[in-house]
């Protein structure tokens, strides 16, 4: 028999470790309780200033699944090349590299200097992330589960489950404001996701403005992004589910 568990999730935390462990602990979050299970739908660094704590935070929690977001991608492609471009300071990137490798290891030219010890932590972070999680009930992804789109209409990959890495990849930078309304849904299951702001659901729910940060539940899928960095607010979903 699966074993029933009680859900926390987030989502773009982008750097705010302070708001993270407020919101978690108002949601009533025990990283002692065995019962408890983080899940973090990806995007926890970049733009924010607390990135090193993010990491701290998260490294520590026993009962967790980290999907990867798209900004744990472009963390890795700058780990891979050591450089930073001006791709990444727009996105935040320079922030969080310059807070584990210090910013004057990073040279007027974007190279940057690794320090091994960080470098094998920030990996080790890294590895730990999957493409999505799946309940009995939901499925967690950061953008939306991969899809064909090139077909018409736009369609699933035939076994999404089973997509290679670089439709993952895609998939992390899909809108669900983009998907939902072509019925991108999965029959039987609910869809939580991040990626782009809860907000949009003022567009499917007129009761919503465009100012409502909070988390949009949508006809088989959940948006759970807060848009942190400008609102200031972690969205924490807390379901109840039996693990697969």
């Amino acid at each position: 028999m699966s074993e029933k568990r009680k859900l926390f999730v987030v989502s773009d935390i982008h750097g705010h470790a302070t708001l993270l462990k407020r919101a978690l602990n108002e949601a009533g979050f025990d990283p002692n309780d065995p019962n408890h299970l983080f899940v973090g739908c990806g995007d926890y660094f970049d733009r924010g200033t607390e990135n090193r704590q993010v990491l701290n935070y998260l490294e520590r929690l026993t009962n967790k699944v980290l999907l990867k977001g798209n900004h744990e991608d472009i963390l890795a492609r700058v780990m891979e090349e050591g450089h930073i471009d001006c791709y990444d300071i727009m996105n935040g990137t320079y922030i969080t590299v310059s807070q584990f490798f210090g910013e004057r290891n990073i040279d007027a030219y974007g190279v940057i200097d690794i320090k091994q010890s960080a470098y094998r932590e920030i990996e080790k972070f890294l590895e730990q992330t999957v493409d999505y999680f799946e309940t009995e009930n939901y499925i967690f992804v950061h953008g939306w589960l991969p899809i064909n789109v090139e077909a018409e209409p736009v369609l699933y990959s035939p076994d999404w489950r089973k997509a290679p890495k670089s439709a993952w990849k895609d998939a992390r930078f899909i809108g669900w404001q983009e998907a939902y309304p072509k019925g991108l849904t999965v029959k039987d299951k609910t869809i939580v996701c991040g990626h782009r702001p809860a907000m949009y659901g003022y567009h499917f729910d007129k009761s919503r403005v465009s100012s409502d940060w909070t988390t949009f539940f949508g006809d088989g899928m959940i948006a759970i992004d807060g848009c942190t960095v400008r609102s200031g607010i972690v969205n924490v979903l807390v379901i109840e589910d039996f693990l697969l």
